[in-house]
């Protein structure tokens, strides 16, 4: 369950140990930095399987990173068609960075403390 829960959070690991080593809940990185961590993730990729099967497998990926933010529905589809390397990462960036401008943070955060009964519906 770790590892899904994982997939496009590849701090959640440190989260948990922060956690189990010293009793804190480690907040989601900043929007700004969880696009830097992508970015970075996704040059990776590209470098390791080359550019045309990088690009496939780097889709799954992109879409886990934007999960749970506005439009990410839209995005992913965008993504899913784009033919290069350079399409992917302008996406990314057209993606990210109004939302980063706008301050909006991880709706992650949100969706777990609604299951906690700290957001009213």
């Amino acid at each position: 369950m770790i590892g899904r829960g994982a997939y496009g959070r590849p701090w959640l690991l440190g989260q948990i140990a922060a956690h189990l080593m010293h009793g804190i809940r480690a907040e989601e990185p900043a929007l700004a930095e969880q696009k830097r961590i992508l970015l970075e993730h996704y040059a990776l990729m590209l470098e390791h399987h080359g550019t045309e099967p990088g690009i496939r497998i780097a889709r799954k990926h992109v879409a886990w990173y934007s999960k749970g933010l506005p439009s990410s529905a839209e995005f992913r589809v965008a993504v899913n068609h784009a033919t290069s390397a350079d399409a992917v990462h302008a996406l990314i960036d057209a993606f990210f960075d109004p939302l980063i401008e706008q301050g909006v943070t991880a709706m992650r955060d949100a969706f777990r403390e609604a299951g906690e009964g700290r957001i009213a519906a």
